[in-house]
């Protein structure tokens, strides 16, 4: 009977203990245009619903690939894009520094694409890059 309870409390405590390396990723890249045009430059932001880790990566000339950290956490997420004036995209390293970030100079698409974005991505689990290409408007 003791060996079965520690059994059973020593696979309960193995359960509960894990790293943010151990949640399932997916790397993820595409393109990202807004009225029809590529995107000079930004950020994409993969912000798991109702929370978890954030995919971040840098958009330049339309395109964007989130690999850091083995990509984005697997299943639905709220997509932000921002694009700025003159903005130079954040290094991998300020994104990973603080995901949260945003570069302070004037939004140049609508907030319905960052800061109250109706943007939705599923990562499904699988092997390989998953594309996720997002077409802007004004």
């Amino acid at each position: 009977m003791f060996k079965t309870v520690s059994m059973c409390v020593l696979v309960c405590l193995t359960i509960g203990c894990g790293t943010e390396n151990e949640i399932g990723r997916r790397p993820v890249n595409g393109t990202v245009t807004f009225d029809g045009k590529p995107l000079a430059s930004g950020q994409i932001r993969f912000v798991p619903v109702p929370s978890g880790p954030v995919g971040v990566a840098a958009i330049s000339q339309g395109k964007y690939e989130v690999t850091n950290k083995g990509g984005v956490p697997l299943g639905e997420t709220k997509v932000e894009i921002v694009a700025t004036n003159d903005a130079a995209p954040m290094t991998l390293e300020e994104m990973d520094a603080n995901p949260n970030s945003k570069p302070p100079q004037a939004l140049v698409i609508p907030p319905k694409y960052n800061q109250a974005s109706e943007l939705r991505a599923t990562i499904e689990s699988g092997s390989g890059m998953q594309t996720a290409d997002f077409e802007l408007t004004k």
